[in-house]
């Protein structure tokens, strides 16, 4: 899965959390899951892809517990931004702090700071159109990676598939990324 990771997605994906509490390069992380997106078995099976790759029944039982969650500690930067993007693509958010940060710092502190993660932009939902997503295998592995399945997509006459709906502006400004190198074409709403 590190192959949706090219630089772009990097970019967007380390938009937040602030460099100060994350530095891009050095030390070793813990990724916590702030607030869980509604299909829990999308979860779940995120949850075995993010290393230290949950066994399922470990993941199913991570599902059920509240957030703030951490779900993994002592990740590189590579493996923290991997768990961040399977967390955006099932519509949870998440953050990503270095060890020492999350060892060291007071409830009150880790609060406020999740708080102000939650509240940033980058997860505010916006309108996303996408049409022209290819019934390829590469389109159907954005279909498959974005939404869940061809199921939560429309299909028109089996030559594609589009959606029009609401999701995070994280998710939607990756989305366009990679849905822009098959061809399609998203269009959010408000986004310059």
């Amino acid at each position: 899965m590190s192959t949706w990771l090219d630089t772009e997605t990097k970019a967007l994906l380390q938009q937040v959390p602030p460099e100060k509490y994350a530095p891009p390069t050095t030390g070793t992380f813990a990724l916590v899951l702030l607030k869980k997106g509604k299909d829990f078995v999308r979860l779940a099976e995120a949850f075995t892809r993010i290393p230290p790759h949950l066994a399922p029944a470990k993941a199913a039982d991570l599902v059920t517990r509240s957030c703030p969650l951490p779900i993994a500690s002592g990740l590189s930067l590579g493996d923290a931004l991997l768990g961040q993007f399977e967390l955006v693509c099932c519509d949870s958010i998440s953050v990503f702090l270095k060890v020492e940060v999350l060892s060291s710092a007071t409830g009150a502190y880790l609060a406020r700071l999740y708080s102000q993660v939650q509240s940033s932009s980058e997860f505010e939902d916006v309108i996303v159109r996408v049409t022209a997503i290819p019934n390829t295998d590469q389109g159907k592995r954005i279909v498959q990676q974005f939404f869940g399945g061809a199921e939560k997509v429309s299909v028109a006459d089996g030559t594609g598939y589009s959606y029009a709906g609401a999701m995070m502006r994280k998710k939607a400004r990756i989305m366009a990324h990679w849905a822009g190198k098959i061809g399609a074409e998203v269009t959010i709403a408000g986004d310059g």
